[in-house]
């Protein structure tokens, strides 16, 4: 992200971003899913990213196509729906985005009472 709004130049930072959206489609092509949310969800679609309005403008349509796709995948909405039913449907090896299942894991503990505490005093 920095070296995205370091850059002065307009051109250059169109070239930049662009080079990060392509960087975003070869991990969702290696499934790779935990370096797409950092690029894409973290990085590309963060408020000081977004509000580069003129270097969007520049961003070829391929590559905004690209950018949307991976918006939906990384969208919160029905519980990640579309990252969850790519995980489902993939039969190559996947690196997922692990954050997500920390905080299941989380509710999970929160909710569910621990019985060894009370086995064990």
């Amino acid at each position: 992200m920095t070296m995205i709004l370091q850059c002065e130049p307009r051109d250059i930072r169109i070239k930049i971003l662009e080079n990060f959206i392509d960087i975003a489609h070869q991990c969702v092509l290696l499934r790779n899913f935990s370096a797409l949310f950092s690029i894409a969800f973290s990085a590309l679609a963060s408020a000081a990213i977004r509000n580069l309005a003129s270097t969007w403008e520049g961003v070829s349509p391929h590559h905004h196509q690209l950018f949307q796709q991976f918006l939906d995948i990384t969208h919160p909405a029905n519980n990640y729906k579309i990252f969850r039913k790519l995980l489902k449907t993939s039969n190559n090896p996947t690196v997922p985005f692990l954050q997500i299942y920390m905080g299941e894991f989380l509710i999970m503990n929160e909710v569910n009472p621990d019985y060894l505490k009370k086995r064990f005093d």
